[in-house]
């Protein structure tokens, strides 16, 4: 015996309808501990509790509260402040994690957080599009943000914008926020030693802009338009001064 497409594919629609109205009759149903009958989309009421299960900690337990994390940048900012740096730049998880509390990680997907030094408790992030919820709801002045690695000019799936364009060079996005924000020409104090393409970059976007070593104050190249600095180690020395 044979069947036809038409009849194979009107048995599946026939076989998923009843499954669907099992599910929601069961997610209907009254309780075994009572006669009160559940409602759609209140089926959560199924789950049984587990007297074994360890109970979750209460809010705030298990994270510092955003005022400790805010006082870290604001002592930052305070060892930095005869250096005359307009504004830190983060990059490493380490330290974003440390200074911001926002406990995320990068992988492909590169983060930058900005923090001027002439602004009391602000961030500015630069970040994926995957990871703005989790931004947002924590502490962010204003978040800047692309929608995947790589992204495609113009492209934000989620707002409705579908479209096929050139790579954008996410590091020179990053570069024209902070153009934007009035830093160019300033000084910058950053937590990796920029690449040969980034220098390049940091001189096509923001010319003039000095990335400094907080450390030492020590220039890695004699270009004067450009300068970088190496934050590397700084949750290190930073935990060790009790700050």
């Amino acid at each position: 015996m044979t069947s036809s497409r038409r009849d194979f594919i009107r048995k599946m629609s026939t076989g998923l309808a009843a499954s669907s109205a099992a599910a929601f009759t069961l997610a209907c149903a009254p309780p075994e501990d009572g006669p009160q009958t559940l409602t759609a989309g209140d089926s959560e009421r199924l789950l049984r509790p587990d007297p074994n299960h360890v109970e979750p900690a209460p809010i705030g337990y298990d994270r510092l509260p955003l005022e400790w994390h805010q006082m870290r940048v604001r002592n930052l900012k305070g060892r930095l402040a005869d250096r005359r740096a307009d504004a830190i730049l983060l990059s490493s998880d380490q330290n974003i994690v440390y200074f911001t509390g926002c406990f995320r990680g990068s992988g492909e997907r590169s983060t930058w957080s900005l923090l001027p030094t002439r602004e009391d408790d602000t961030v500015y992030w630069y970040s994926p599009g995957i990871d703005r919820d989790l931004i947002e709801s924590w502490w962010s002045t204003q978040n800047e943000y692309y929608f995947g690695y790589p992204h495609a000019e113009g492209g934000f799936p989620n707002r409705g914008q579908v479209v096929q364009g050139p790579t954008v060079n996410l590091f020179e996005w990053m570069l024209e926020g902070l153009r934007s924000r009035g830093l160019g020409g300033g000084t910058i104090a950053v937590d990796w030693t920029p690449s040969a393409p980034q220098t390049d970059s940091i001189r096509k976007v923001i010319p003039g802009t000095r990335f400094v070593n907080v450390k030492s104050m020590t220039p890695i190249t004699s270009e004067e338009a450009t300068t970088c600095c190496n934050l590397k180690g700084l949750l290190v020395r930073l935990a060790n001064a009790h700050i």
